[in-house]
């Protein structure tokens, strides 16, 4: 299967997009050697090749084929890299994933640039009030990041809090949406 790819250079560092036809099956961004705590122990892998990986086990047999960042759905991403943050609000997603998932993506889809949601909220809001951890996993395997925009989702005090890309690169896109969050915890004053 021929999947389209093009890396583009943002304010948050590279990001990976690959799509068929017009419609966005991944999106990866360079690795954080601090995620999780893992430390020295978790190794960077450019986002091309973690995307090849995840690419392959969802769709079997994958050729990438180099497209240029101008355009398909790169385009309109660079845009919301450039300040047009609704740029992206209508483009096609194919994130794969199991029903729960599915409802999780597209609650997540519904959170207009500039605002946020709490995994508590967001439990309540697909029908799981006791479910923030499940939707809070469900929120963190998003294959497509920045389009279904996981960042806009916080901890329950407000703060920031879990995000595959890491605490610094959430914070630039909730601030370049115009999101109001806490910006005081210990955990994320360290990264300051």
């Amino acid at each position: 299967m021929k999947i389209r790819c093009a890396t583009l250079d943002t304010p948050v560092g590279p990001v990976a997009v690959a799509w068929k036809s017009d419609t966005i099956v991944a999106i990866h961004m360079e690795e954080t050697k601090d995620r999780m705590g893992w430390g020295n122990r978790y190794r960077a892998v450019s986002p091309e090749k973690r995307m090849r990986a995840e690419l392959s086990a969802r769709f079997g047999d994958v050729e990438l084929e180099r497209a240029d960042a101008n355009r398909g759905p790169a385009k309109k991403l660079a845009r919301y890299f450039a300040g047009a943050v609704r740029a992206i609000d209508d483009l096609p997603v194919d994130p794969g994933g199991t029903p729960f998932q599915a409802k999780v993506w597209r609650r997540l889809r519904g959170i207009p640039a500039g605002e946020t949601m709490t995994y508590g909220e967001l439990a309540v809001s697909v029908g799981h009030p006791d479910g923030a951890r499940a939707a809070g996993g469900a929120v963190g395997s998003n294959p497509i990041p920045i389009v279904i925009p996981c960042h806009r989702v916080i901890a329950a005090n407000r703060t920031l809090n879990g995000f595959g890309g890491g605490l610094q690169r959430k914070r630039w896109l909730l601030r370049h949406e115009g999101a109001t969050f806490r910006d005081d915890s210990p955990k994320q004053l360290a990264l300051l």
